[in-house]
């Protein structure tokens, strides 16, 4: 008797066993199905912005949506290597084709921006210490005098 039991006891093991693995495959499935969703809302957000900037293409407040949104696109596009099948490249060409540079920015401030986003990137990377980073950024936007935008307005780089 106890060899049944034995092997009643093994099966019902298996059977158990058999059922995690599935719950497991299952709750795979689902995550990525719903992340293909976030995916695909996370792009016809991003091009429903585009579409609103080509219709005011100076609105600078639908150019920082239209930036945020594709952001935010970019990150849950990243793949299984890593890297978004919409990179930053990407977004700032997608930007760039609606609005004309010389609505928003001179060269001169791309540079700041390139040099701020660079010294941000050694900051993540560990290359440099937060008190480097702030202090070089002090820096850069301390050299760097602050133009008047299309409208008037000062632009803050703080």
């Amino acid at each position: 008797m106890p060899e049944g039991n034995f092997l009643i006891n093994v099966g019902g093991c298996l059977v158990l066993l058999g059922a995690a693995v599935a719950a497991v495959i299952l709750v795979g499935v689902f995550a990525r199905r719903h992340r293909r969703a976030e995916l695909a809302k996370a792009k016809q957000a991003f091009e429903e912005s585009l579409a609103q900037l080509r219709k005011d293409p100076k609105n600078a407040d639908l150019k920082r949506e239209a930036q945020s949104l594709g952001e935010m696109y970019s990150k849950l596009s990243i793949d299984r290597d890593g890297r978004p099948s919409f990179d930053e490249e990407a977004l700032k060409k997608a930007i760039r084709a609606v609005c004309p540079q010389d609505f928003y920015s001179s060269p001169a401030e791309e540079s700041l921006e390139e040099k701020l986003e660079q010294l941000a990137r050694y900051r993540q990377k560990g290359l440099i210490s937060e008190e480097e980073y702030r202090q070089k950024r002090s820096e850069l936007v301390a050299e760097t005098p602050a133009k008047p935008d299309p409208w008037g307005e000062k632009i803050k780089h703080g």
